[in-house]
């Protein structure tokens, strides 16, 4: 991602957005209400990245976040990157748990599971009972890698296998993410 073009309000709203981060870690850290600092936060974020309605995981927001911490405050960037890191784990378990009961309500209705060549793609489908997905919801996790369906399943612990490769996008290594 390209921040956006430098200029002297960008670049002066860059910085008091590193001096509010840097201030929001400190309160949090020390237990305080982060409530206000969080919406000042916010508000320059949406001054300096336009809306992406296909960014369903806020990633251009973390590029942004990292670049500014980066150049403002390297002394922060690994508790920022362990916070993303977090973060991008809880999206990625809360999406495989909505495909799964997306895959029993379709199991429910037609009594099969799609299978590996139809994939999940068929969830967002408008036929019989569906969608079961919106169009929109990722099919994808935060890394930009599809989830891994199959069915039958190769593990043989569930009818299906579904997954995340996690960060390294690699199938079979330790951040795989179920």
């Amino acid at each position: 991602m390209r921040p956006p073009e430098s200029s002297p309000d960008v670049d002066e709203q860059r910085k008091r957005l590193a001096a509010h981060i840097a201030d929001l870690l400190r309160l949090e850290k020390e237990g305080r209400p982060t409530g206000e600092l969080e919406k000042q936060v916010n508000a320059l974020i949406e001054r300096l990245l336009p809306k992406d309605p296909t960014d369903v995981y806020g990633r251009r927001f973390d590029e942004l976040l990292l670049a500014v911490v980066r150049e403002h405050h390297p002394e922060l960037i690994r508790e920022v990157e362990q916070k993303i890191r977090a973060k991008n784990l809880a999206a990625t378990r809360w999406a495989l748990q909505s495909i799964r009961q997306a895959l029993d309500h379709f199991n429910l209705d037609t009594a099969l599971y799609p299978t590996t060549e139809q994939g999940l793609a068929v969830l967002s489908e408008d036929r019989g009972r569906g969608p079961y997905i919106t169009r929109s919801f990722p099919i994808k996790d935060p890394w930009g890698h599809p989830f891994v369906y199959r069915f039958p399943s190769l593990a043989g612990r569930k009818p299906y296998d579904l997954f995340s490769v996690g960060p390294d996008g690699k199938e079979g290594t330790a951040d795989d993410i179920e």
